[in-house]
């Protein structure tokens, strides 16, 4: 726990990774459906 960067950097690729991957899903989905909207 000494180290901020070894805890900051898994949260930061994981935070790219599914933001990625949503916007993958968006580009490709287009419009986003009625079922996900709350």
């Amino acid at each position: 726990m000494g180290d901020p960067l070894s805890g900051l950097c898994p949260g930061e690729r994981h935070g790219h990774a599914s933001t990625l991957q949503v916007r993958g899903l968006v580009e490709l989905r287009g419009p986003v459906p009625r079922s996900l909207t709350p």
